[in-house]
């Protein structure tokens, strides 16, 4: 697949969305500190939550494009770190964190099941055209 091709411009109709909903279901499938409160469904998101989900899989998903081809394990840690990176230095998170590097076992390991969840699902829909968020996974390395 050519990954210069157009970008859509309608987040919906993207990979992206789909992987952002994915992450969604993820973190309730994985997060024991899940609360009550929480909200239970992706389109009841408010607007700037959407977009923190839909920038974070963004991110990840450029990675995915470039370098799908590594090792599994290899695939999974840069994954896991690169939705970690984005999900907390994004402008609309409430937990900055640590960075990847220094961030708890605990914290680590949550980040690995979303990654590994995160590719299957990729796997699934990354031949619909992508959605460019606010992270350059270019400008990160």
């Amino acid at each position: 697949m050519d990954i210069t091709r157009a970008i859509s411009a309608d987040p919906e109709s993207t990979s992206t969305w789909e992987l952002a909903r994915g992450l969604f279901t993820s973190s309730w499938q994985h997060n024991d500190g899940k609360t009550v409160e929480d909200e239970l469904f992706f389109d009841n998101l408010d607007p700037p939550a959407i977009q923190h989900l839909l920038d974070t899989a963004s991110a990840a998903e450029q990675m995915l494009r470039e370098y799908q081809n590594e090792p599994r394990e290899l695939l999974i840690y840069n994954t896991a770190a690169t939705l970690y990176e984005a999900y907390t230095q994004h402008m609309f998170s409430a937990d900055p964190g640590l960075p990847w590097e220094t961030s708890p076992q605990d914290v680590q390991a949550f980040w690995v099941l979303m990654a590994k969840d995160f590719i299957e699902t990729w796997r699934q829909v990354k031949d619909k055209p992508p959605y460019e968020g606010w992270y350059d996974v270019e400008m990160k390395r």
